[in-house]
């Protein structure tokens, strides 16, 4: 696995990961936001009870999806939870409600399934809707119920991203058990949305452990090589859609492609023919001393919970939400599992300084460059923790994280005039076109925050995180030449 000459195979465990189901739970607390949409209202109230796969929230005027009970219980509380951008992952300073549930001793999630072959595209989204599966994507799974500012007209492309590149992030998916119900869920969503492209897209790796997969009409398979920045859905389309208009910003969807995750062909499968909604998640579990796991868990179970007593009992260990590249450190293990969540790493703290550490061969130390002997030793384990590994310097303009960058943006420059809040020289730079691969900051010899600031400013455009700005100049600067657009009803209208 390269990033640019960067060996990160070495970080990766030599077998794969065992397939676990945790059990005995005591209370899950399911949040009324998973994903893009608007935060719910509850639809039930204290002391009321739930069965699993009971919608418990719903509202088809605004922008959502509705919210499932996991398991089934009684409803013990209503609290507040914190909520994270459904794309970055990033915290959000917005609270959503979330429904506290005490499970019973008896669970039961019946379901009936459809022959979904003869079923008209329009009834297949309607089940997507009511199994909670449309607060996916970046804007959301279009469909008749208002689950996304966009209609299912819109959608030319559906790209399902089974890439997985970063550091200690396994696929979520048996290929080996479950891919007969995995393309049966492909084949679903192709008549879901009739005059759409179906793309799958895996690592090599995956696929040559499947053999050879044909391609179909509606269906395409595609392969890519394994570097980080291909986890991001926009560059993957970028590579296999050769849409150079990508660049030109705004949401996927502006461009007829609907981008989903690794798990959801399998979970389409499991609404539409068994009749189960979306109310378990999977985890990539893993990270250099932590045992490599994929655990299916309640949704709204608390994250200490997925991780287990074993791993959470490592106190010395940071955890990230995400990969390593570009992901969040968790801050509270009783935040409950949400739709969105797919990976968990563990990765050590610093244990003191190294006295003369610039002295020591660094044979198994990454590095951008061969400043270190591990570059003589590509097979050397490497070692990874949570430390920067020196303090924070000024930039010393050697390029690296423009060199990186696969949109070609210049994070150095960036950060320079964010700081000195030259707002015009922040637009001219562009920032909205990082796809937040963290690739900059992983190379940056001066330990600079880089793409934690093109985030941010990312944030303060005008068009905000998604919405590609375009400037022209006045006498008081620069100003925007693409007004907002009004977000509800974009795109035209299926029949």
């Amino acid at each position: 696995m390269k990033i640019f000459g960067l060996d990160l195979q070495q970080y990766e465990a030599e077998k794969e990961p065992d397939f676990r189901v945790r059990d005995k739970l005591k209370t899950v607390t399911i949040p009324l936001k998973g994903g893009f949409g608007s935060s719910l209202s509850p639809g039930v109230e204290v002391g009321d009870e739930v069965e699993a796969g009971e919608i418990i929230a719903r509202d088809d005027d605004s922008i959502s999806t509705p919210a499932i009970a996991s398991l089934a219980g009684q409803v013990i509380e209503i609290v507040e939870l914190d909520s994270y951008h459904e794309e970055t992952a990033d915290k959000l300073e917005a609270k959503v409600a979330g429904i506290k549930i005490k499970v019973s001793s008896k669970q039961d999630v019946r379901g009936d399934g459809i022959e979904w072959e003869k079923e008209k595209p329009r009834n297949l989204r309607e089940l997507l809707y009511l199994a909670g599966l449309t607060s996916f994507g970046q804007t959301g799974v279009p469909t008749e119920f208002n689950s996304s500012i966009f209609s299912p007209g819109k959608v030319e492309h559906v790209l399902i991203n089974g890439i997985k590149t970063e550091p200690f992030v396994h696929h979520v998916i048996d290929y080996g058990e479950e891919f007969p119900h995995y393309k049966t869920g492909l084949e679903i969503l192709a008549r879901t949305f009739p005059k759409s492209q179906i793309h799958f897209v895996l690592d090599k790796k995956i696929q040559e452990k499947l053999g050879q997969l044909s391609s179909s009409q509606r269906i395409k398979v595609h392969s890519v090589e394994n570097e980080s920045y291909m986890s991001k859905s926009k560059m993957v389309a970028r590579e296999i859609l050769e849409e150079e208009k990508l660049d030109e910003g705004g949401y996927l969807l502006d461009h007829g492609l609907l981008a989903l995750p690794e798990v959801f062909p399998l979970a389409t499968y499991r609404a539409v023919v068994k009749g189960v909604p979306f109310i378990r998640g999977r985890l990539s579990l893993s990270g250099p001393d932590t045992e490599d796991l994929v655990v299916e868990t309640p949704i709204g179970a608390p994250i200490k919970y997925a991780l287990g007593k074993d791993t959470m009992n490592k106190a010395e260990e940071l955890t990230i939400m995400g990969g390593p590249l570009s992901g969040n450190k968790l801050e509270n293990s009783d935040l409950p599992v949400s739709k969105n969540m797919d990976s968990l790493v563990q990765l050590p703290k610093p244990q003191g300084s190294q006295i003369l550490a610039w002295l020591h061969p660094g044979l198994r130390k990454n590095s951008y460059t061969n400043a270190f002997f591990s570059a003589l030793a590509p097979n050397r384990q490497k070692v990874a923790d949570s430390g920067l590994h020196g303090e924070e310097r000024p930039c010393v303009y050697c390029g690296w994280c423009s060199d990186v960058c696969p949109v070609d943006i210049l994070p150095y420059q960036i950060l320079k005039t964010y700081n000195h809040d030259k707002v015009d020289e922040v637009n001219r730079l562009q920032p909205q076109r990082c796809v937040d691969c963290g690739l900059c900051s992983y190379v940056c010899p001066s330990k600079l925050p880089l793409s934690e600031t093109v985030k941010q400013a990312k944030r303060e455009q005008p068009g905000g995180n998604h919405n590609y700005v375009e400037y022209e100049e006045d006498e008081e600067g620069l100003i925007s030449v693409i007004a907002g657009e009004d977000e509800k009803g974009r795109g035209e209208e299926s029949e």
